[in-house]
């Protein structure tokens, strides 16, 4: 059963079937880009775009009645007035209320707060996007069955216009499933929205224009690697690896390779496809700084510069990692590629140089039972969880003193989107388990002290509760 959660909402303007662009009425749509002028974080639970900070408010249950009744339409996307710095802009608060309240904190009140899209826009593949004038998210299917029963544990991604408004529906998903990921490339003028659907083992690039056109499709696909081609365009001589899209298939059994996989890589519009690795058991990992990451079958990782003629090679001097690790950070901020790994329990950051280990930063140790899980990279900091605590700690110190960012938990994110880093803020969700409701949060990466903050008795502030994002019931 797909954990998207359901809605019986329908505010679907335009319903179209799996690749068939269906125009409504005479509504006027905006040109269709894949401008991301001004966009930063595309691709998460949260963005930055003109002014507005976009994001995906909370949900009550998993429950379809909950999210119906109401005027707040919980999981929603909403958008908050911000800066140029992408700061949420709020209301001043009154010196006669501010001495009223001096004991207690104060609740700040956004300048302008709005609902975007009121369609329900699920938690485990619910990552929005803007290119040109365009939102682009996913929600349960509207469609029905036969029998008059909704196909809410399809998948459908739609496109609203943010300047003449109206919404467009880009593509379904085949059945109902939890096992889809997806993304959106740029290539040239074009823009493209590329899904792996696991449990149908088939990969669909579609080219998302006036009309929506299926570029490709390829079966029986094992595994699939997208890029990070959606947040900004790159120089496509020394990021060749960011216009790519990497999959692998069975061994062809008439091959002499009867063993391991085949990995291919090909473009979003089908183009350039080239057989780049088989006989070898790969696991495609990440895409940075124009490296295609990858493990083999004795866990050793490389990093191999994608060129139009890539053949991947398991030469001992392109190893970035010894063991693969399922907790580990890829950094892309310097020349080499170093990777902050959590060791059993040991934050490190290992270089290596030719395939030979010239740097391990052993930044801080923890109890075996403790839960450690990465959020990101911001500078010279490691920002991660702790027991569902967020902190950060030096990555360039050894044995570095962690800083606690918040008393708010946050969430795991099965079942929810993961928590991210955006304009110096780690946004994530987290849940009341006694109410049942479950809002978005966002903690400051600088605490009360470096922002300079001081209580009553001009003291450093202590670090407090995370500041809340979105709208309550």
């Amino acid at each position: 059963m797909k954990k998207l959660l359901k809605s019986l909402l329908v505010l679907v303007l335009c319903v179209c079937s799996c690749l068939t662009f269906v125009g409504c009425g005479n509504t006027e749509w905006s040109k269709v880009t894949n401008d991301v002028e001004g966009v930063a974080s595309n691709g998460g639970v949260s963005l930055y775009h003109d002014g507005w900070v976009y994001f995906v408010n909370g949900t009550k249950d998993a429950s379809v009645e909950a999210n119906v009744d109401g005027k707040t339409i919980q999981a929603g996307i909403y958008r908050a007035k911000a800066d140029e710095q992408g700061n949420i802009l709020y209301k001043e608060t009154p010196e006669s209320q501010a001495d009223e309240d001096e004991d207690e904190e104060e609740v700040k009140e956004f300048e302008k707060i709005e609902p975007v899209v009121k369609s329900l826009v699920g938690f485990d593949d619910g990552s929005i996007y803007i290119f040109g004038d365009y939102l682009y998210y996913s929600t349960p299917c509207t469609s029905k069955n036969k029998k008059g029963d909704m196909l809410l544990g399809k998948t459908e991604f739609h496109r609203y216009d943010l300047v003449n408004g109206g919404d467009q529906t880009i593509y379904t998903t085949k059945s109902s499933d939890d096992t889809i990921s997806y993304t959106y490339y740029k290539a040239g003028a074009d823009l493209y929205f590329v899904i792996y659907e696991k449990n149908k083992s088939t990969l669909t690039s579609v080219k998302v224009g006036k009309k929506i056109t299926c570029e490709f499709k390829k079966t029986e696909v094992q595994s699939v690697l997208f890029s990070e081609n959606n947040a900004k365009e790159k120089d496509s001589k020394l990021y060749t690896a960011d216009f790519m899209i990497y999959y692998t298939l069975a061994a062809d059994a008439e091959s002499e390779y009867t063993k391991g996989v085949r990995v291919f890589q090909v473009r979003p519009d089908g183009s350039k496809e080239r057989k780049i690795s088989e006989g070898k058991d790969v696991n495609l990992l990440s895409v940075k700084r124009g490296k295609l990451v990858y493990s083999d079958s004795d866990n050793f990782v490389y990093a191999e510069e994608v060129t139009e003629n890539l053949t991947l090679s398991f030469d001992q001097t392109k190893v970035i990692m010894a063991n693969k690790y399922d907790n580990f950070v890829i950094l892309d901020n310097t020349d080499k590629l170093s990777t902050i790994v959590y060791d059993k329990t040991t934050i490190r950051k290992l270089t290596y140089t030719n395939g030979e280990l010239t740097e391990d930063i052993q930044v801080r140790t923890f109890d075996s039972s403790d839960k450690v899980t990465f959020i990101g990279v911001e500078g010279d900091y490691v920002i991660y969880r702790l027991s569902s605590i967020v902190y950060k700690i030096k990555h360039t110190e050894e044995s570095a003193v962690e800083v606690k960012l918040s008393t708010t938990k946050i969430d795991d994110p099965k079942g929810l989107m993961a928590p991210e880093i955006l304009n110096g803020y780690v946004y994530g969700f987290y849940t009341d388990t006694k109410a049942k409701v479950t809002y978005l949060y966002r903690i400051n990466l600088l605490t009360p002290e470096e922002r300079g903050e001081v209580d009553k008795e001009g003291s450093p502030k202590e670090v407090g509760e995370a500041e809340f994002l979105g709208i309550k019931e």
